[in-house]
């Protein structure tokens, strides 16, 4: 529970799923009149404050299973990434990470199925607004559950999960070693 607040900002009692969706993307969605900051701005915050409180080792090689680590432990690390993800319009990828670990935290059968549908339809459909890059064995596996509604969400293959998960981490890491270099860059300019 703690993870679904920490993921969405809203009381799990008060919203829906879809509405805690639908509340997610809108707060994804920059809102340049609003913006304060640019994004090269609050990127650049973002690593100073990183930096100041040493929560992230930038020069740690990495590996999927600390980026997921990471992702999962350090909300100022998440929140950084999720801003330069977005400077480079690749947010899709961690969009998409955050849904799966809320999937998986979740025990209501019907909130998963109705989870794992907006997930099929803004990132793995063909047609998804949002679609992120994943091996077509995959996008065929997901296709026959859909299609055929195999699953009632508490039955979806585990291990199909699983294998979401990890392409995504696997696009994610390509962002974040841009992340890096990018980070490398301003640092050296200071």
């Amino acid at each position: 529970m703690k993870r679904l607040s920490r993921m969405f900002s809203f009381k799990r009692s008060s919203l829906s799923v879809e509405e805690a969706i639908d509340s997610e993307v809108r707060r994804w969605t920059l809102d340049s009149n609003s913006a304060k900051m640019t994004l090269l701005e609050r990127r650049n915050e973002r690593i100073k404050k990183m930096r100041e409180t040493s929560s992230v080792v930038f020069h740690e090689v990495m590996s999927g299973s600390l980026l997921q680590r990471m992702l999962r432990e350090d909300n100022n690390f998440h929140d950084t990434l999720m801003i330069y993800c977005e400077s480079e319009c690749s947010q899709e990828n961690l969009q998409m990470w955050d849904m799966l670990q809320i999937y998986g935290d979740l025990k209501n059968g019907e909130e998963k199925l109705e989870l794992f549908n907006n997930l099929y339809q803004n990132f793995i459909h063909q047609a998804g607004d949002k679609q992120v890059n994943l091996s077509h064995d995959i996008i065929t596996k997901v296709d026959m559950y859909m299609q055929n509604e195999v699953f009632t969400g508490a039955e979806m293959d585990k291990e199909l999960i699983v294998s979401l998960e990890l392409a995504t981490i696997e696009n994610l890491l390509d962002s974040y070693d841009r992340f890096i270099n990018n980070f490398n860059s301003v640092e050296q300019g200071e």
